[in-house]
């Protein structure tokens, strides 16, 4: 395996962390890409938030990027005093049709929100999802509304199982998709619970999620998507102190689906942060009990509460999984480095733990608490490399948060 890195986007400004998420090729032939660009700010009083959102596009295979007019752009005050916010989009380009769908989260946000679910911000209880589709290689976009699941029970308010606008949401950031085949795929999603009041369940005060897989299928036709949701995978507060939310999702075939989630721990609560795993044998409309992650020696993993990403090359029956690893149990959401990458075992559903190999760890000179995450992907059709864009942040610390986006390009072997 060979790994390289290169300075992909860097910060515009001081005090701006740029992020490109989202890659995708824009048709099923060709060497166009596009991706998502946002850049993280905070405010005056602390609060983090995105200031902008746009798409890139490369019509040399990622040579060279041209920006698009922004999809979203804040202002301190509007975050201070409140507004409606929209997330990354997140683009697939669906084999069965060559057709692009980007799938996007919005919520309403309080002046009084702190920005990242808190079981009384309004972001908790507004948190829905809207899609639009592209037929001509993202140049436009028609607008498709709000996802609603199939049925007559559900509309925009009752907009899925267990979702109620104004009550709790669900959102995806990053999460991946799976093509189901005949023109049906896949991808997880974060969803808010409610507790037998009808409240947001909020164990200990913050927030607290649970993983839902979320179905498209074409209309026969092509002019729409019909969505359904599959039964939720729940993590106890008993094993993390936040649910499971981010899930890692990859095809095992014949309607086979496996996951890794993001889930966090607690020093007080002598709780480690681990990735809980669960497996579908029915194309993601239910799972298996969640269990941790482990090596093919039986040991758990530990990673911090961070994303992580299953990837099968288009040239391998191979599956690796890459994510932040440590090698002493965490309690919490960082170091989230050293950044990993480790074949599967696609039949123990495990680690092979003599495959680890790093990706990228912190260097002398960077801060402490630096992190390896939130990163975009694509496999180049070019070279059959795996292309991470990813944000290393801080530059020096985290009040000064300046943080440029970097490309590493993994060659397998």
């Amino acid at each position: 395996m060979r790994i390289s890195r290169e300075l992909h986007i860097a910060a515009p400004e001081p005090h701006v962390a740029v992020y490109a998420q989202s890659p995708t090729y824009t048709a099923l032939d060709g060497f166009t890409l596009i991706e998502a660009v946002k850049e993280e700010v905070r405010t005056r009083s602390g609060r983090y938030y995105d200031r902008r959102i746009y798409r890139r596009r490369s019509a040399d295979n990622g040579v060279t990027w041209g920006a698009e007019e922004p999809l979203h752009c804040l202002s301190d005050n509007d975050i201070e005093t409140g507004c409606r916010v929209r997330m990354v989009p997140m683009h697939y380009l669906e084999p069965d049709t060559g057709l692009l769908v980007s799938l996007y989260a919005t919520s309403q946000r309080a002046g009084s929100d702190t920005g990242f679910n808190g079981a009384g911000d309004m972001t908790s209880r507004t948190g829905r999802l809207h899609y639009e589709i592209s037929r001509d290689g993202a140049h436009t976009w028609e607008p498709h509304g709000p996802v609603i699941a199939v049925g007559d029970e559900y509309d925009d308010v009752h907009w899925g199982p267990g979702l109620h606008y104004g009550k709790n949401g669900a959102t995806a950031d990053l999460a991946p998709w799976v093509s189901l085949g005949e023109g049906a795929f896949a991808c997880g999603i974060s969803r808010q619970p409610l507790d037998k009041a009808g409240d947001i369940y909020s164990p200990y005060g913050g927030y607290f999620l649970e993983v839902v897989c979320l179905r498209g299928r074409w209309t026969e036709d092509l002019s729409d998507i019909e969505w359904e949701m599959g039964r939720p995978i729940s993590v106890g507060p008993d094993l993390s102190t936040v649910g499971c939310c981010e899930p890692a999702m990859c095809s095992l075939g014949e309607g086979r689906l496996w996951g890794t989630m993001r889930c966090q721990g607690s020093p007080e609560r002598d709780l480690p942060s681990l990735k809980f795993t669960s497996l579908s044998e029915d194309g993601g409309l239910t799972w298996s009990e969640p269990e941790p992650l482990r090596y093919d020696d039986g040991e758990v993993v530990s990673s911090p509460a961070s994303l992580a990403q299953l990837h099968r090359p288009s040239y391998s029956d191979k599956l690796y999984w890459i994510g932040n690893v440590h090698h002493e149990p965490v309690c919490g959401q960082t170091p989230r480095y050293p950044l990993y990458i480790a074949q599967v075992d696609p039949y123990r559903l495990c680690l092979l733990r003599d495959t680890l190999r790093v990706i990228d760890d912190r260097a002398e000179g960077q801060p402490e608490d630096v992190r390896f995450t939130n990163w975009g992907s694509y496999e180049d059709r070019v070279t059959g490399e795996l292309v991470l864009t990813l944000p290393i942040e801080p530059k020096t610390n985290w009040d000064e948060l300046t943080s440029d986006c970097y490309r590493y390009r993994i060659a397998f072997s």
